[in-house]
Formats: C-alpha cells, sequence, structure tokens
C-alpha cells in the first residue's frame, strides 16, 4: 500500500510522515529528494517552475517509487 502527501510547503506533510513510521513502521520517501537542482533552486526563489519541468520530475518520483516498492515486496 503507497500513501501519497501532497500539499504546500510548511503544512505539515513531513510531520504527518513521521508520525506514520514511527506508529506504523512505514516507509517514507521523501520527493524533495527526487528534485532536480534547477527546480529545487527555482522553489526557493518562488519562480513558478514549467509543465515540462513538473512532468520531468513526476516521471522521476513515480520511477522511483515503484522501484522503491519492488524492492518492499521482494
Amino acid at each position: 500500500m503507497i500513501f501519497v502527501l501532497f500539499g504546500l510547503p510548511g503544512s505539515g506533510k513531513t510531520h504527518v510522515a513521521q508520525v506514520l513510521r514511527k506508529h506504523f513502521n512505514f516507509f517514507i520517501h521523501d520527493g524533495d529528494d527526487d528534485l532536480p537542482p534547477v527546480m529545487k533552486k527555482l522553489l526557493l526563489t518562488s519562480v513558478p517552475i514549467s509543465d515540462e519541468m513538473r512532468d520531468v520530475f513526476f516521471k522521476k518520483l513515480i520511477t522511483h517509487v515503484k522501484i522503491l516498492e519492488k524492492n518492499m515486496i521482494n
């Protein structure tokens, strides 16, 4: 089972993930780890990202989550 937490910065996603890990032994993957450097820079400066950049990020994130899921099952 996979839970995905989405929300604005500072909305408590990491806190909720840590509670789930602590109380239910959930594995946590921080999607920020998959952000390309250029997107990190833009997000830190509040500059909007392009649809193309977003699509590349989501593709990378989905691929990474599928690998993690496969490794958890095996």
